[in-house]
């Protein structure tokens, strides 16, 4: 929904040229619902990943141009197109352990720049658990067995927050410290 996505919409508007930003590509881009009220604002080359066919001929109908298109991909095995932004917004949760590791192996084959992707608030005890891919469960990607290391994130951005937030944030990081396999 549009309401949660006002702080990243304001925070790519206000810091894309600032990191001199070119390409951008968004896996899982969804039905394209809140970056297309945003790209018409920027001046990058555009290109949304999701393993949904339906969406991607849907989004290539309704939103193509000379600097925007859509393809299906599975961001844990086909290759990532190079691009200085990747985006990975709410995905990683629905991802297994075993999925999330097969994705972060693939990046790391990736050439980009900056990652910018999701990770919940969560209390001091909490601890990752691993779900079936495609079901739910809040991450924490600074703890077992994502370890992130909090020092290295150049950019964090919280989501809108309302009484049905999930309380997450979108964090941003360079490619060379997003670890490139799990700590199982």
């Amino acid at each position: 929904e549009l309401q949660y996505t006002e702080n990243i919409r304001s925070w790519l508007l206000l810091n894309i040229a600032k990191l001199k930003i070119a390409d951008v590509v968004d896996a899982s881009c969804g039905d394209f619902n809140w970056m297309q009220v945003v790209l018409p604002k920027l001046d990058v080359k555009y290109i949304g990943l999701d393993i949904v066919d339906t969406l991607i001929y849907n989004n290539r109908v309704k939103y193509s141009s000379e600097k925007v298109s859509f393809h299906v991909a599975d961001i844990c095995k086909d290759s990532l197109p190079k691009c200085d932004l990747i985006i990975v917004r709410d995905t990683l949760f629905h991802l297994s352990f075993y999925d999330v590791d097969k994705f972060l192996r693939n990046l790391s084959n990736s050439n980009y720049k900056y990652l910018l992707t999701t990770s919940h608030y969560v209390e001091p005890n909490f601890e990752n658990t691993d779900i079936v891919t495609g079901a739910f469960r809040k991450i924490d990607l600074f703890s077992k067995p994502f370890c992130f290391d909090n020092s290295k994130i150049v950019d964090r951005i919280p989501e809108n927050l309302t009484k049905s937030s999930k309380k997450r944030e979108m964090i941003l990081i360079e490619k060379r410290f997003v670890p490139t396999h799990l700590s199982l």
